[in-house]
């Protein structure tokens, strides 16, 4: 109590020394804190700040609840916005957040708030009207007319090359089309996507699990920029005979972080909190067709130096979101051909998938940026077709468009087909399988890195890590859920036999376990609980002979 009224009176202190003190431009800062004291929240109970499918990512892959999944602490943004600041965004893994003011000389004050580790100015005054950064498809031309003779699930029509170059209509044809994997496209707004043909099926079955803008919050995506749109069609589109995605069958969140009209240091930390969004959401891919290297303002430039994969704050982020057990594909830049030539962030990070371009003979595209990374690793990671990749404009129109910005998508969609046919694998197993399917990954270059992916081998080489044992668990699933009183089993296996099963408490500690008798069918089993077993989220784990199956369950007040 007595550090509250401290600070507390150091807000008044501050506030009284400003009040009179003139207006100066506007400006945006990103504000550090030094901890996370007071936070309402604990790692005992995550499923408050956390989905419980981005609980289930990480027991899947053995990734505790940390501080840094802690959201930033409210009695400190508070205590910034009594001081006048706007709070724009916040972000849990750096503990900081972004902040929007028209009084200055008020940072100049905030070393002492104890709370404060740092600031940096992050964004000015807007331009009157944005310059070329190189991210955005370099032109558009008419479409090209590919031909295959095999029968195919899906008429892919015109975008038949950019899927049948990885042979991605192998896993579509095996029934793997992206159903169950929910994916996040961060970038710069999605123009008209609720209302184009090919992203019609999205709508319709809700599998647009939600939108947010990062950039200016309250405002809708889809009056933003078309560049979200053509991205999520080469992904997601679904317009049999014109136009088929690689995934179309997935769940999509629209996240919106780039702002078109000016390139300040301000977007990348709009990435971070949208990333963190798509963490705590349950996402298992993000994948965004943006990258970072020079700015508006010159002193916020990065350097060639600068990638190394853990020197820019976007680049750091991409590495956090990985170690969730989030697969991140990032487009490597369009700067081939220009002066800057290399990979920009968050494609250097060693953790993301950075994809590259070739065109639609399966050779290098020159605008595609290449590698190495400043420490010498290869980049980009994958190439896949970024020449005249059949899309769908914000009009409605079917076109083409050059640059990573599709190939990465492409690569993303097939990604998740591929984890979908093996959802017990992990992401850095889903990773070295497409990387090692490759067409050059016994001699990658800085030029196509490991080259194109096939997807047909991925899934042979998963294939036989996989193969499915005697006695697999067929069916099993624990209703309700979450549960208060009672809480119930579904289950079949094709032998009879005795299954175990063991409530498991994040920490690893058993809080309840028991057995029961299975026979050749489906049945119901009810699990006792212990009446001593408090709310929370728990892991039900069963072993059927030598095989285990996980899920998260969670318990709520009666």
């Amino acid at each position: 109590m007595r550090i509250l009224c401290i600070l507390n009176l150091l807000l008044i202190i501050i506030t009284a020394s400003f009040s009179l003190k003139g207006q100066t431009a506007p400006d945006k800062y990103w504000i550090q804190f030094t901890d996370k004291s007071f936070s309402e929240y604990s790692t005992d109970n995550p499923q408050e700040f956390l989905s419980p499918k981005a609980i289930e990512r990480r027991v899947k892959h053995s990734v505790p609840i940390a501080d840094n999944d802690l959201p930033v602490s409210r009695f400190y943004t508070d205590s910034l916005e009594k001081l006048g600041l706007e709070i724009l965004n916040r972000s849990k893994w750096f503990n900081a957040v972004t902040v929007y003011t028209t009084d200055n000389a008020l940072m100049d004050t905030l070393h002492l708030l104890g709370f404060v580790a740092g600031k940096q100015k992050v964004a000015g005054i807007r331009k009157t009207a944005p310059e070329s950064t190189g991210k955005l498809p370099a032109d558009f031309m008419s479409v090209r007319q590919f031909k295959k003779t095999t029968t195919d699930y899906y008429q892919y029509g015109s975008s038949g090359n950019q899927v049948w170059m990885m042979n991605g209509n192998f896993l579509h044809n095996l029934g793997y089309r992206g159903n169950g994997m929910d994916i996040a496209i961060i970038d710069a707004g999605f123009k008209n996507a609720n209302s184009v043909s090919s992203l019609a099926h999205l709508y319709l079955d809700g599998r647009v699990l939600g939108t947010h803008d990062f950039v200016s919050a309250g405002t809708s995506v889809y009056t933003q920029h078309q560049h979200g749109t053509n991205v999520l069609s080469v992904i997601a589109g679904n317009q049999p005979g014109t136009l088929i995605g690689t995934a179309p069958e997935a769940s999509y969140w629209l996240l919106r972080s780039e702002d078109d009209m000016s390139e300040y240091l301000i977007e990348e930390d709009n990435w971070i909190s949208a990333a963190e969004f798509a963490d705590s959401a349950g996402v298992y891919i993000i994948n965004t067709s943006l990258g970072y290297t020079v700015f508006d303002d010159p002193s916020m430039n990065h350097t060639y130096q600068d990638m190394d994969g853990k020197t820019t704050r976007i680049s750091k982020a991409s590495g956090i979101a990985a170690s969730k057990g989030i697969l991140i594909f990032v487009s490597a830049g369009n700067e081939g051909n220009r002066s800057w030539r290399y990979i920009s962030a968050p494609a250097d990070n060693d953790s993301v998938i950075a994809v590259g371009a070739v065109n639609a003979q399966r050779n290098y595209a020159v605008f595609s940026s290449t590698g190495p990374t400043s420490d010498g690793r290869i980049k980009p990671d994958l190439t896949a077709q970024g020449q005249t990749v059949v899309l769908q404009s914000e009009w409605g129109s079917i076109m083409t468009g050059n640059g990573t910005s599709f190939s990465s998508p492409l690569v993303a969609g097939l990604a998740a087909c591929l984890w979908e046919a093996f959802p017990q694998a992990k992401s850095w197993e889903i990773k070295k399988a497409i990387i090692k399917s490759s067409s050059l990954f016994k001699n990658p270059d800085n030029f196509r890195g490991h080259g194109i992916p096939d997807f047909e081998k991925a899934y042979m080489l998963l294939d036989s890590s996989y193969k499915e044992p005697p006695g697999k668990i067929q069916i099993a699933k624990a209703f309700p859920n979450p549960f208060s009183d009672q809480l119930f089993l579904e289950i079949m296996v094709p032998l009879p036999g005795r299954t175990d099963y063991s409530i498991i408490s994040l920490e690893g500690r058993i809080i309840s376990s028991g057995s029961f008798h299975n026979l050749e069918r489906e049945e119901i089993v009810q699990i006792l609980l212990p009446g001593s077993i408090k709310q929370g989220v728990f892991i039900l784990r069963l072993l059927s002979g030598e095989i285990t199956w996980r899920s998260i369950i969670l318990k709520i007040p009666s």
